[in-house]
């Protein structure tokens, strides 16, 4: 499916990375941590970790340079028959999920298609006997047909002068960040608009990517590192938010593979959720437990299952209420948005699941829907906006952010959560909020790249 946020009427041409990006690095990781060393350990004579010890170096030494992906080189150095390798594993390459409906999208839309590739010739062409992928594209540019790998800036010196695509108008797909930077080094772009969610599949390194891109002086959209790492670790969050006394459930953090105890300030129900991940992963109705055996079962799931630790804390009864902001040192409040959560069922908790939030059958099924909170009473929306903006400087964010509150039925308001990267769609809350604000879509969009052009990051407060 194609990024609501991306206007492909003003892209021409489409460049994308391969292995990673289209195609599962499962096969790759295999042959180059499974397979080639195996086969290295059995002609020396020693174990596969001997073997892993013994490589590791000598892949390193040559990271990031052509070498690294030439199996010419490999075969040589290590008298492997390094596409024979691949060749006998090739019921392993496989595409990503999504990856074919990407391209023949983009196809349909009359993009053009480039391929930029470190594959060797050898090796996409193995691939491409699996995949027929070089039938999607219009051209396919492999590293070794310029020389450099696509680390080096000589790599897009010389897919500038083969394609001859303007930059304005072309998106550009990658899951390297070295790759990356030479490419930014290259084009200069006046901004990276950042719609990261996680990196190499996980979800605490977008604050790290951002700030790589502080490291490389190069501006960006929506919230600096610090505001990505704080609002992230909900455990941080919650101790922020009870030293600058801002209304929050009472809480408690169950580590993983520690042993642990209900503390006494606690009473049932409680609601269970993960420290570190978004968009409601593992939040299920199961997620609201009503006494220590559901809570040690709901606990072990979001350790073994999600993989973090677990955040225990108040269940708050109430409306579902999000309050969206923008800016850096000046703040804009959206109007505030409430969760509907229809015909579901009163055995039900109403919670912001799984299923509530993403499925779309789900939300028809029971009338679940977004919508202006208009009959918040004036003292209400009042004490919105100012925990809003106490949440937001807080935190250090900056861009833009979205608030999530319960408004308890005795008119208590307590701060969920706070999300420094909420979905930027169209017809999601924090736009629909906007539009309900008179900013339109092409307007709140230009509004958060000024925010992005004007943030006042360390390397701008020191070198200019």
């Amino acid at each position: 499916m194609l990024s609501p946020l991306v206007d492909f009427s003003r892209i021409d041409t489409v460049l994308l990375d391969l292995d990673g990006t289209l195609l599962d690095l499962a096969f790759d990781n295999y042959i180059w941590l499974e397979r080639i060393p195996r086969d290295w350990a059995l002609r020396q004579g020693v174990t596969h970790e001997v073997a892993l010890r013994s490589l590791a170096p000598r892949f390193e030494a040559v990271a990031g340079t052509l070498d690294w992906y030439d199996i010419d080189f490999w075969s040589r150095e290590l008298e492997v028959d390094v596409a024979g390798v691949h060749r006998e594993e090739r019921a392993r390459i496989a595409w990503l999920p999504g990856a074919r409906q990407l391209l023949t999208t983009l196809r349909a839309l009359g993009k053009r298609l480039v391929l930029l590739t470190n594959a060797h010739p050898v090796t996409l062409a193995i691939k491409d006997e699996v995949t027929a992928v070089k039938g999607y594209f219009d051209a396919a540019w492999s590293s070794h047909s310029f020389g450099a790998p696509k680390e080096d800036p000589r790599f897009w010196q010389g897919v500038r002068g083969a394609e001859h695509f303007d930059p304005a108008r072309s998106l550009f797909v990658d899951d390297s960040l070295s790759v990356l930077r030479a490419a930014l080094s290259e084009f200069k772009p006046d901004i990276v608009f950042n719609l990261l969610e996680e990196f190499d599949g996980i979800v605490t390194y977008d604050q790290h990517v951002v700030a790589f891109l502080e490291l490389m002086r190069q501006p960006y959209t929506g919230s600096n590192p610090r505001g990505l790492l704080l609002s992230r670790d909900k455990s941080i969050c919650k101790q922020l938010f009870a030293y600058h006394r801002i209304p929050s459930p009472q809480f408690a953090v169950f580590r993983k593979g520690v042993k642990f105890k209900l503390p006494k300030k606690l009473r049932f129900p409680l609601f269970v959720k993960s420290t570190t991940e978004d968009a409601s992963l593992g939040i299920a109705q199961a997620s609201v437990v009503e006494d220590e055996a559901k809570l040690r079962e709901r606990v072990g799931f979001v350790h073994e299952q999600i993989g973090s630790d677990a955040l225990i804390e108040e269940y708050i009864e109430g409306q579902e209420l999000y309050v969206g902001m923008l800016g850096n040192d000046r703040l804009t409040r959206l109007p505030v948005w409430e969760m509907v959560f229809g015909s579901m069922p009163d055995s039900l908790p109403a919670i912001a699941t799984r299923k509530v939030k993403w499925d779309r059958r789900y939300q028809k099924k029971y009338g679940i829907t977004t919508r202006a909170a208009d009959e918040l009473p004036r003292e209400i929306v009042t004490r919105l906006d100012a925990l809003s903006r106490r949440i937001y400087r807080a935190l250090g964010l900056s861009g833009y952010a979205r608030m999530d509150f319960r408004l308890a039925p005795d008119g208590r308001i307590f701060v969920l959560e706070a999300n420094a990267n909420p979905n930027l769609a169209a017809e999601e809350d924090f736009a629909q909020s906007a539009l309900a604000a008179g900013i339109a879509y092409d307007e709140l969009l230009e509004r958060i790249i000024t925010l992005g052009l004007g943030y006042r990051a360390e390397w701008r407060v020191y070198y200019g």
